[in-house]
């Protein structure tokens, strides 16, 4: 959804459209780049450029404080976004968008996810889709998971050979799409291939 609206907003814009294709795809964008980008003000552009690796913090921090939340989920996710305004942008004690987006940050603590997931402010699902998502519960999610959570660790880039063997005998044929498309089940299948 942002992708299509950033490009079509960026493309009436006259920006190149190998500098679209590296913010779409969060490949290295250039200082010069990144700093036009900054100026616009276009949700879709925004979000994608908050959520970007190459966004530096002085950036992520003023799109984590802007008016739009959108834009904020975007710089909730960077794991380049300052662990202090990560916790500002939290809502204690209780369930909100805003927290399955932080949830998601591979640069949040372990004991905050932990504490997110008791506190009902999070629900499973986005703890599963957080490239640092610890193994216990990964496990769990694995295990005993809801067919949306474990779909959603299927997705996850850092899950390992353990859990992708689990994973890879569920029955639902969304964990089954989702492991497919993921480079750690495909990096794990060739190598039990060449495996006798």
């Amino acid at each position: 959804m942002y992708h299509s609206r950033a490009e079509a907003f960026l493309t009436r814009q006259g920006v190149q459209s190998a500098t679209i294709l590296h913010l779409s795809e969060q490949r290295p964008l250039s200082d010069q780049d990144i700093a036009r980008l900054a100026r616009f003000d276009d949700v879709a552009t925004l979000h994608l450029l908050a959520s970007h690796p190459s966004t530096p913090p002085t950036i992520l921090v003023r799109l984590a404080r802007h008016r739009n939340e959108e834009i904020r989920w975007g710089a909730a996710t960077n794991s380049n976004t300052p662990l202090d305004i990560l916790l500002q942008m939290r809502t204690v004690g209780r369930y909100s968008t805003m927290n399955e987006y932080l949830v998601r940050n591979p640069a949040l603590p372990e004991e905050l996810i932990r504490e997110m997931l008791q506190r009902k402010e999070v629900l499973l699902v986005s703890v599963a889709m957080n490239p640092a998502c610890p193994l216990d519960l990964m496990r769990q999610i694995a295990e005993h998971g809801q067919d949306m959570e474990k779909t959603w660790l299927a997705w996850n880039r850092n899950i390992p050979p353990e859990i992708i063997a689990r994973l890879a005998l569920d029955p639902s044929p969304n964990v089954a799409r989702m492991l497919a498309g993921n480079p750690a089940y495909r990096k794990f299948a060739s190598t039990k291939e060449k495996t006798p």
